[in-house]
């Protein structure tokens, strides 16, 4: 992946161990806030912690740049995944759509086709979006493109618990996890029930 001129990214170990967190505190990383410290932390605690309304938004002149990662098997790409990506590039100067292969799952197309439908359901304004397919761990793909920080949605007690096993493997290969939790109104929708649904459905004609 190509690098944007004249920018430079946060990699995984500079992301966990940078100093001045907080633009009022130079020099501070607040244990709050210590991703080496901290697994897992999901938007919204930066703030609770710190009593103040969360980090500087992505695009404020002076911040350190950072991409994230959003990994999935997107089969298919629900109304949900595309709320995780709207919210998670007002956090992140970057976000890539992680189209990757799971090993218990079997889709119904390869990742390179479902990359391709994951770009065409994104909006054109969504310039910091962008879609990856890839075969192989999620962190070791952070580690070569130096990504941040891994985003991941959850709908459920369910979800957190599956995600805690994977944020933390993660975490031991060096890169964090952000946990976006689902909206209330999507929060029942699952590329499962999408896929079951669309089969049930009578065709036309």
């Amino acid at each position: 992946m190509s690098r944007r001129p004249g920018h430079r990214y946060l990699g995984p170990r500079e992301w966990i161990n940078r100093p001045g967190a907080i633009p009022d505190r130079p020099g501070v990383a607040p244990a709050a806030y210590t991703w080496s410290r901290w697994h897992v932390v999901t938007a919204g605690t930066y703030s609770r912690a710190m009593g103040i309304d969360g980090p500087p938004p992505a695009g404020t002149p002076g911040r350190v740049r950072v991409r994230a990662v959003y990994p999935g098997s997107f089969d298919p790409f629900t109304a949900g995944h595309l709320d995780v990506v709207g919210r998670a590039r007002t956090l992140f100067d970057e976000v890539v759509v992680l189209v990757a292969v799971n090993g218990s799952k079997q889709p119904g197309v390869d990742e390179e086709q479902r990359a391709a439908a994951v770009r065409a359901s994104l909006p054109m304004g969504w310039t910091s979006v962008t879609v990856a397919p890839w075969r192989g761990l999620t962190a070791e793909y952070c580690l070569r493109h130096g990504a941040g920080v891994i985003v991941r949605g959850v709908r459920n007690t369910t979800d957190l618990q599956t995600e805690c096993r994977l944020a933390a493997m993660n975490q031991s290969l060096g890169v964090p996890t952000v946990f976006l939790p689902a909206q209330p109104e999507l929060a029942a929708m699952s590329s499962t029930a999408v896929r079951t649904l669309g089969k049930s459905l009578p065709r036309p004609g």
